[in-house]
């Protein structure tokens, strides 16, 4: 649970100015609050996009290192939770094998789970609603032909 007790926040700001420079430094007192903040990363907050990632101390050298770990490895979480998505919309029958191309799977991939499925789900509305006009429209035609 992420409380004032549990949370530690640090804005950001321009020294001139005072203003937020628009990113913050969280930290958690649990791993657990920080893997619920890390599922929040590409989703969006009043109409701008988050980026939430793994920081780290220490030197220069490995500090860049480990942070490159970390968005490797939250790169391929993401990357494994829309390949779940993709596939249980499969085996739902709400998208067919192959009928994403591979630029349509590498797009959702940069984007969040919840912006994922609910793309997906559109999609599979706007889907059906398509196959059911084109049925209607079938059958007004074998009527005319009659």
């Amino acid at each position: 649970v992420i409380t004032k007790e549990t949370t530690k926040i640090r804005l950001l700001t321009d020294a001139k100015t005072k203003k937020s420079r628009g990113m913050a430094f969280v930290e958690l007192s649990t791993p657990e609050a920080m893997y619920e903040c890390l599922k929040m990363h590409l989703t969006h907050l009043d109409g701008r996009r988050l980026n939430v990632e793994r920081t780290t101390g220490g030197g220069k050298a490995a500090k860049k290192s480990k942070i490159s770990s970390f968005r490797e490895s939250q790169s391929a979480y993401i990357s494994q939770t829309v390949d779940q998505i993709l596939s249980d919309h499969m085996k739902n029958g709400d998208i067919m094998e192959g009928e994403l191309d591979e630029g349509v799977i590498a797009l959702c991939k940069r984007h969040s789970a919840q912006v994922v499925e609910h793309a997906l789900k559109e999609y599979a509305e706007e889907k059906k609603v398509r196959k059911e006009r084109k049925e209607e429209l079938g059958e007004k035609e074998e009527e005319e032909m009659r």
